[in-house]
């Protein structure tokens, strides 16, 4: 662009190039709806570990009252029909589509696990009254006997599966973290048979 102006005999001329300025990249719809909703799978998982560390101290608590009366098995309902029925249960979940029942219940097996159980066995009574219901079992033990150097094995653990009704090994169903059998969780089984999500893979519950 150019611009003259003559004054009194004086010429003066002045130039400049226009600046393209760049736009400014508008981000899409779709990823502000994508940010959104990994900042609420954030909370809710903030949500969910919080409600498991309750859980897990609901366990030890239920676990040493029972060791104190001279038994060495505890039965304790880790995930109450009421908390299942609530809306936040139904609809949060997580990035990976993990809903809370199948998050919390797949990380108080892990720590169960953890705490080197006898025996563990995590029953999902969703058939009857919808507790996630836990039988943990221990040995009785003299104090001044050495602790094992060795890890025990945990292969033996075992599930009542929902389909067959049989206690066998249990089967994580992935990724809604249902349990099934051994038996029963074969590439045959394309749909989750409790929450009808499409299965990716079985996983093996316990460690061998």
């Amino acid at each position: 662009s150019h611009f003259g102006s003559s004054h009194f005999g004086l010429s003066i001329a002045l130039t400049w190039v226009p600046r393209v300025v760049p736009a400014t990249p508008t981000m899409s719809f779709a990823r502000q709806l994508g940010i959104e909703t990994t900042k609420a799978c954030a909370a809710f998982k903030a949500d969910f570990d919080k409600y498991t560390e309750a859980q897990m101290a609901l366990i030890k608590t239920e676990c040493m009252k029972v060791a104190k009366e001279g038994k060495t098995q505890a039965v304790v309902t880790v995930i109450p029909a009421h908390d299942m029925a609530s809306t936040e249960w139904r609809q949060k979940t997580l990035a990976n589509g993990a809903s809370k029942y199948s998050y919390v219940g797949d990380q108080l097996r892990k720590a169960c696990i953890a705490m080197q159980f006898e025996s563990i066995d995590f029953r999902d009574t969703s058939r009857t009254d919808y507790n996630l219901v836990a039988t943990l079992t221990w040995k009785a033990v003299d104090e001044k006997e050495e602790s094992p150097k060795k890890r025990p094995r945990c292969g033996n653990h075992t599930i009542t599966c929902g389909l067959c009704h049989e206690k066998k090994t249990a089967k994580r169903v992935s990724p809604c973290g249902h349990m099934v059998c051994a038996d029963c969780g074969t590439p045959r089984l394309k749909r989750c048979p409790f929450c009808r999500g499409d299965i990716a893979d079985f996983e093996d519950l316990f460690e061998p």
